[in-house]
Order: structure tokens, then sequence, then C-alpha cells
């Protein structure tokens, strides 16, 4: 993981990013989250920030809550900027080792959710960046971490059993800019992750943000030098189609 700090100016610079390209007069396309419009991309994102400053706020590492506590004395605005600087306020106020509940089955605390929404909100950052043919590129730690984050927690605890049984075949992924490689497999109904070079169906290499994009599914296979079984590559590719967005 990285820091607190780190995370925090992810959060603020990537939503920043984000509202540059999607705020345009006309909605278009998101290709990458198949039958959404710009517009429905920003409040599903502003939605997150809401989501998450309220676990933040109640503090209760065992119960989820829901926008019938409010955040603030006012009702709560649908507005992007408004929930970001909430969101953002939140955790800063709670501080990172503050207790917080979160769909995983380890790390209840606030540093878990600046992590999960820094990893979020530049997956969404690239989402609109593509659907406008910008270039598209998470920074290379942060990308690093997005992979662990992927595998580890939203693979481990978000993906159907009836998902991972049709699984077949290993992945290797390498980077080409970070001394850093993943292999992952799925062993008894399980993700199971390495994080080091090891024998694999297929392996992928390329830079850190482009395999972090690949497995959420946002680039092609005609981004790496792919060794190895391209059927079983495709697979993992999609897997995380099966996620909520």
């Amino acid at each position: 993981m990285l820091s607190f700090a780190r995370y925090m100016d992810a959060i603020s610079d990537e939503a920043s990013r984000f509202l540059e390209v999607a705020a345009v007069a006309q909605p278009f396309a998101i290709p990458t989250c198949p039958g959404w419009t710009s517009i429905d991309l920003e409040h599903h994102l502003a939605s997150c920030f809401r989501y998450w400053s309220l676990q933040v706020v109640a503090g209760d590492p065992e119960s989820e809550v829901h926008e019938t506590i409010a955040l603030h004395s006012e009702a709560i605005d649908s507005g992007f900027e408004l929930a970001l600087d909430r969101l953002l306020g939140d955790l800063t106020s709670a501080g990172e080792t503050a207790s917080c509940w979160n769909w995983s089955d380890t790390d209840f605390d606030v540093l878990w959710v600046a992590r999960h929404m820094a990893i979020t909100t530049a997956i969404h950052r690239v989402d609109v960046e593509l659907a406008r043919s910008l270039p598209a590129s998470i920074d290379s730690e942060l990308a690093i971490d997005g992979l662990d984050e992927t595998f580890s927690v939203q693979f481990r605890n978000l993906l159907p059993k009836s998902v991972l049984s049709t699984m077949v075949g290993s992945l290797c992924l390498i980077s080409s800019d970070v001394d850093a490689a993943w292999s992952i497999s799925v062993e008894r109904g399980k993700i199971r992750l390495r994080n080091k070079r090891g024998p694999a169906s297929v392996a992928l290499v390329g830079s850190a943000s482009d395999l972090l994009q690949f497995v959420r599914n946002r680039v092609d296979l005609d981004q790496f030098s792919v060794t190895g079984d391209v059927a079983v590559a495709k697979s993992w590719q999609t897997l995380s189609d099966t996620l909520p967005r």
C-alpha cells in the first residue's frame, strides 16, 4: 500500500483530471462502461464519493450505512465537486487509522477507503480519456498498487464462485517500466496471487499502467508482448466485467 497522503493527493488529482474531460457541454458515450454516458459516469463517481464519506463519518467497522444518515446538517448534494470536497474533508478529519466499514474481509480503516477511492477514481478518469481518444496512463506507483488491490481485494472478495469456477489457466504479468511482476491463478475456487514471475499459461509484458488497465479491461492485448495462450489472457481480461462498477 502507499501512504495516506499519497492516496489523498491521487483522489484530488484524478478527480480534477476526470472533470476536465467529462465536464463538456454534450455528454459522450463511455465504451469501457457499456450503456453509460459521461454524465452517468460523473454521477456514479460522485455517488461513490458520497457513499464512502458516509462510511468514514459513521466510523463503524461492523455495519454499512446508507444515505439516510446525513453527512452534514444540510441535505446531501449530488454535485461532483461538493461530493469530492466532502470525501477529502471527511477522510482528513477521521485520519487513516480510524475505524471504518468496507466490503472486504480485512483492514476496516479509513486508509482502506482512501486507497480504494484513489484507484477507482484513476480508473474512471481513464474511462473518459479513452472515450475522447486522449492519452490515458496511470502513474506507475499507483498502477502497481492498483494491480494488487484488484487481485487481492476486488477479485478475492467480489467475484462470484460461479465465475471463478469457470476460470482455467494462469496469468503472469511483468512490468516493463518498474521492477514488479504478478502470477495469478484460481486454485480450489479461490484467487491465488504471487508477487513475482512464475510459470503461467500466458505472460504479458507491458507498462504498469497498461497492465492495470488490461486487468480492468480498458486496453487490448496489442499493447503487450504476449507469450502463451491468448485465449487464457482474454478470459482474465474480461474477468473484471463481473465486478460492480
